[in-house]
């Protein structure tokens, strides 16, 4: 579907994604890691979720202004008016920036747990042998190991972490010269890394640690670690943004709709259409809402969808679909 809301989805999308970037690389920059550590060693989960959320709060800004605005334009094509701060709106707009702001919040603040935790499994799991940072494995490595995953999700701070471990790995197993004749020798033998550590590395990983594999030291393994960082962040940053603003505008949406039927200006004629974008991205499950609902729902009436009762858009991560509102034949 085209038209004004999905042209401001659009616009909040590159917002969101631009605004969280910028946050995630202001919280690397001047982060106290030692503390953020400390709170997570404590087990401390509210002040590393306050703090992410604290410094989120730009997108949550950008997020409850694209309902405001989806609210006016959904008021403005049936020829009337929303306000966004009647309390009925108020209470909609603070629910749905709540449940999306938590599962970021919560995701962000797991990762960052999670990578100080799994440098002491790393640790224990290969005898110090490894170096992270181009120090043993027990010493300096989680604030390393914590500012690289800040921004992340757990499964990708998983994946990124088994990275710089198998990199390093494979450089503390190279073989190097010997200053004292000029030949070369093999270093000490170097614990293989452990299956449950090597399972989070996709293909393509694999590949750029073979290659590398023999040539590697320690700037050329913090290159391939921060592209790989980099990468993931975009990754994650945009499906964060088409959630954002698929939830804020179907959202501003829907409390415009319901305001207008308290003030009695759309009666129970009025049914909600289901509608996904129709190109070859749209998931099954998405693609079944219409078929399900084919005489529409009420305003408050959620659709039935192959994973379960749905108010509107976003069904799942990454979801595209819009409501439409028209009159029962």
């Amino acid at each position: 579907m085209s038209g004004p809301i999905a042209m401001l989805a659009d616009e909040i999308e590159l917002e969101i994604k631009a605004a969280f970037l910028d946050a995630i690389e202001d919280i690397r920059a001047n982060v106290d890691v030692p503390s953020l550590i400390g709170a997570i060693e404590r087990g401390d989960e509210e002040v590393l979720g306050a703090y992410v959320a604290d410094r989120l709060r730009p997108v949550q800004d950008i997020f409850a202004r694209a309902f405001a605005q989806s609210g006016i334009l959904a008021a403005e094509r049936l020829g009337l008016t929303f306000d966004p701060m009647a309390s009925t709106a108020v209470a909609a707009r603070s629910s749905a920036v709540a449940g999306f702001m938590r599962s970021i919040v919560s995701d962000t603040a797991k990762a960052m747990a999670q990578a100080a935790f799994r440098t002491t499994m790393l640790s224990a799991a290969i005898a110090g042998t490894v170096l992270i940072g181009g120090v043993p494995a027990q010493a300096g490595d989680k604030a390393i190991l914590v500012r690289e995953i800040i921004g992340l999700s757990p499964t990708q701070g998983a994946n990124l972490t088994a990275f710089r471990a198998a990199l390093e790995n494979t450089m503390a197993r190279q073989p190097q010269p010997s200053s004292r004749i000029g030949y070369r020798r093999e270093l000490p033998v170097v614990a293989e890394l452990p299956a449950h550590v090597l399972r989070y590395l996709n293909a393509s990983q694999r590949s750029v640690i073979e290659a590398a594999s023999g040539t590697l030291d320690q700037n050329q393994v913090d290159a391939l670690v921060a592209h790989q960082r980099r990468t993931l962040l975009k990754v994650r940053a945009g499906s964060i943004a088409t959630s954002g603003a698929v939830t804020a505008t179907n959202a501003g949406e829907h409390a415009s709709w319901r305001q207008a039927v308290e003030n009695r200006d759309l009666g129970p004629e009025w049914r909600r259409y289901w509608h996904d974008v129709g190109d070859e991205k749209v998931r099954h499950a998405h693609r079944e809402v219409s078929a399900l609902n084919p005489n529409g729902v009420g305003i408050d009436e959620p659709f039935a969808t192959p994973l379960g009762p749905c108010l509107h858009p976003p069904l799942e991560i990454n979801c595209r679909c819009r409501v439409e509102l028209r009159e029962a034949a």
